[in-house]
């Protein structure tokens, strides 16, 4: 989350292959769009939720969905659900193998809800939204089956050229 120090999750400045970007080698981290908070404009103009606040809003077992804009919460609805469910897909990415490491720099997963999970764990930007990203939308315009690929282009957090492929994981049917 966007006040995390480097030291709350083992960011590693050491790494190679991230020219100095404070990366956590071994843990995911998330990011949630502007307008996946109960006040964006807020958000943005830098009233951000300490990270004892939305540590205890993700991981309070007592704390319910019901408890969102308006009643006391951060986020939208199912923004905590969203976090959980995609918290799930890290024991994969841990298992990546050393040479899996080196050709495939960030391992990424947006949702249309505005939550954004990325491995290596590293920061995003306030403004980043998943959704507003070219490789979401090249990915939705293909069957879940099929890849989609970009051209090589400069990665945006400056470790080089690089290649996306990305694939829709799931995506809703029309409603008609």
């Amino acid at each position: 989350y966007d006040e995390m120090t480097q030291e709350d999750i083992g960011y590693n400045t050491t790494a190679s292959n991230y020219s100095n970007i404070p990366v956590a080698l071994l843990e995911s981290t998330f990011k949630l769009a502007a307008r996946a908070q109960c006040d964006p404009t807020s958000y943005l103009l830098a009233n951000v939720p300490n990270i004892s606040t939305v540590h205890d809003y993700f991981n309070s077992a007592y704390m319910t969905e019901q408890a969102e804009c308006g009643n006391g919460g951060l986020f939208l609805p199912d923004i905590r659900s969203t976090v959980w469910t995609t918290q799930s897909i890290q024991k994969a990415w841990q298992n990546h193998t050393a040479r899996d490491r080196e050709v495939v720099a960030w391992t990424y997963f947006g949702t249309a809800n505005g939550v954004f999970r990325i491995f290596p764990g590293t920061r995003s930007a306030k403004t980043y939204d998943p959704t507003s990203q070219p490789w979401y939308h090249r990915v939705l315009a293909h069957r879940p089956s099929i890849y989609a690929s970009s051209a090589v282009h400069l990665d945006a957090s400056g470790i080089g050229k690089v290649v996306s492929l990305g694939q829709t994981v799931f995506q809703p049917k029309s409603v008609s």
